[in-house]
């Protein structure tokens, strides 16, 4: 269910320990060892109680796992306030820094980016600062726009804009962006299945490099 901020003191101290138990257990069992049952275990709480919360164990997992993006976020946040202003440049570091977290973490990215949701990343970004205001301090208050957005294109498309604007139409940009999403999520499958056993910083530089030549073929 959607969160609002008329949220009573006690279901947000309950929600806040349920999505911090699921981060710990993701952070150090991986994605495949959390449950209800242990869930419950660990906090005490019965199943009920959980379900009231959350509309199933994927909508836990989904509200854990942002912690986890976070990561990327405060690299990202980092790496755009240190970059000189070469935007072409920081454009494809931006999706260089995206790739490394990503490759690193892909089953989690996978959940979030290209999984059917009943509630959109979008949505989820907001109740998510609703029980933790002070994770995601972007200080771009436009970047801190298009990372909430859920839809990779529409992320992309947006980057491209504010990046390659100069360089790129708005027509081009977008068939660019769904070029970019389409070669991502294959890479992303391949890191997948491989199953940690690819060279994950060659798999980012193949990325870069495959993202500039579709780049050239859009200018």
């Amino acid at each position: 269910m959607p969160i609002n901020a008329k949220l009573t003191d006690t279901m947000r101290s309950n929600m806040t320990e349920l999505i911090l138990i699921t981060e710990k257990i993701i952070q150090t069992e991986g994605l495949d060892a959390v449950s209800i049952r242990k869930l419950a275990r660990e906090s005490g709480k019965n199943s009920a109680l959980i379900y009231h919360y959350f509309d199933n164990l994927d909508h836990l997992i989904i509200y854990s796992s942002l912690q986890i993006l976070q990561e990327y976020t405060n690299d990202l946040d980092q790496l755009i306030r240190a970059y000189p202003r070469n935007k072409e440049e920081l454009f494809f570091s931006i999706w260089a820094c995206f790739c490394d977290h990503a490759f690193k973490n892909p089953l989690v990215y996978k959940k979030l980016f290209f999984n059917r949701l009943s509630t959109s990343l979008d949505v989820l970004f907001q109740d998510y600062f609703l029980l933790f205001p002070d994770r995601f301090l972007l200080h771009d208050k436009q970047v801190r726009n298009f990372v909430q957005m859920s839809n990779l294109i529409e992320r992309n498309y947006n980057f491209a804009l504010y990046y390659l604007g100069t360089r790129l139409n708005k027509e081009n940009c977008l068939e660019f962006s769904k070029a970019a999403v389409i070669l991502f999520r294959g890479m992303l499958s391949r890191v997948l299945l491989t199953d940690g056993k690819i060279n994950l910083l060659e798999s980012r530089r193949e990325f870069i490099r495959f993202l500039k030549s579709l780049y050239k073929g859009y200018r």
